[in-house]
């Protein structure tokens, strides 16, 4: 009777540590596709001009002064121009903390041919854009894909027109680490408890 006591406290620690192993029970939980919504970081506040624009398959194309803009807002609003339409929308962050900006709307005004084009090009990039990298007064949006670049310049805050390769880097949340914690902390409890039960049941047989 004692060693099916025993054998039963087994499979109870066994199956609480899978869903420790898990992020369920250590504080963390796995990453999901959902985006969260987040608030803006206070170093991108404020308004910001496009200078730099390159979709798939083209080549990157100089953007400064055409009027495409893009504003956050400290409580994840953001806010621009395509050059003739205006947008707004949410900043959120993605299965991975990374910002994005996936569900802006825009007016419909009709625009000229090639204006109507590189803002069709601008508002794309802008709802696949996965994080971002800041130096200065320049901001790069990031990207899963290589050769795409939206870079921006803060509005007023002058310098020349950067030529950095896309590094597709920067995010926001810590949801992901704490999951990774999670599972590290979870698996390492498992193994314990599994090991003790182990040594009871060869000292009761």
């Amino acid at each position: 009777m004692i060693r099916a006591r025993w054998k039963r406290l087994l499979l109870t620690t066994a199956i609480v540590g899978f869903c420790s192993a898990f992020g369920l029970f250590a504080g963390g939980r796995p990453p999901t596709a959902e985006a969260a919504a987040a608030p803006v970081p206070a170093e991108l506040v404020g308004a910001w001009d496009l200078v730099t624009l390159q979709a798939t398959g083209q080549s990157a194309e100089s953007t400064g002064g055409l009027g495409l803009t893009l504003t956050f807002a400290a409580d994840g609003k953001v806010s621009g121009s395509g050059g003739c339409n205006s947008f707004g929308g949410t900043a959120t962050t993605d299965s991975q903390g990374r910002l994005q900006l996936p569900d802006l709307v825009s007016t419909l005004r009709g625009c000229d041919g090639s204006i109507s084009e590189r803002e069709a090009r601008y508002f794309g990039n802008l709802r696949e854009a996965r994080g971002y990298t800041l130096a200065g007064v320049t901001l790069r949006l990031g990207f899963d894909q290589q050769g795409r670049q939206l870079v921006f310049q803060r509005a007023g805050g002058g310098g020349a027109n950067p030529g950095l390769p896309n590094t597709g880097a920067g995010g926001l949340s810590t949801e992901a680490p704490l999951a990774g914690f999670g599972l590290l902390i979870g698996a390492s409890a498992l193994l314990g408890a599994v090991t003790l039960v182990q040594r009871r049941l060869r000292r009761l047989s």
